[in-house]
């Protein structure tokens, strides 16, 4: 994936560890080495199982997240991944800019939805969602799409026992009236609609983010 650090994430002055650019490759390889490693001396599940330190994440900590996340406080695991896996892409668009002519002068932020979906990492870990909106005028019935990238799928626990039921309230339909009436671009006033969201394509690898609040 490249390395991180310097042009992406920026430095911290009071630490040297972060003046350098931080590969998290490396890093994570050699954490799930040392898992392994624990894992073969102790055992899984057993009561002699030794804690794991997860220094080598550790170290990139500020590097990744851009100084946003501090070690000893308090932080929030699906944001840090967010923050792993965003400079990540950056790595590689940055890497395919310098490859491939045509893209090499756009920002990053620049580049369409195609190129960056054709990284490794949205391979593994992209998908797509469908919002689609359907006007309740009997005499319209349209239909409105909008398809967005995802990196993962924001689940709620409240009400639900198992996976599925939270899944099913993900995807349930919704009823928009009142003052949260949908312009309809056919019937160009507002009326009800239902909203539901769907997954138009799956990752490889699915990520769930369970909010209990």
């Amino acid at each position: 994936f490249g390395k991180f650090g310097g042009g992406f994430h920026g430095n911290n002055n009071n630490n040297n560890n972060f003046n350098k650019a931080y590969d998290m490759q490396d890093a994570l390889l050699q954490h799930f080495r040392y898992i392994l490693k624990i894992t073969m001396q102790s055992g899984p599940y057993t009561t002699n199982s030794r804690p794991v330190a997860p220094q080598k994440i550790l170290e990139g900590l500020q590097t990744v997240t851009n100084q946003r996340m501090r070690i000893g406080r308090q932080e929030d695991a699906h944001e840090y991944l967010r923050y792993v896996l965003d400079a990540m892409q950056k790595a590689l668009l940055t890497d395919a800019k310098s490859r491939i002519p045509s893209i090499s002068s756009l920002p990053i932020n620049k580049l369409d939805l195609h190129v960056k979906s054709t990284t490794a990492l949205h391979r593994i870990f992209g998908g797509y969602t469908r919002s689609r909106l359907i006007c309740q005028s009997p005499s319209c019935r349209y239909i409105s799409d909008c398809y967005e990238p995802c990196l993962d799928l924001q689940m709620d626990l409240k009400g639900a026992s198992n996976l599925y039921e939270c899944l099913g309230k993900w995807a349930k339909k919704d009823l928009l009236c009142g003052d949260n009436a949908y312009k309809c671009e056919r019937c160009n006033k507002k009326v009800d609609a239902s909203k539901q969201m769907t997954v138009e394509k799956a990752p490889q690898v699915l990520t769930l983010q369970m909010k209990r609040f």
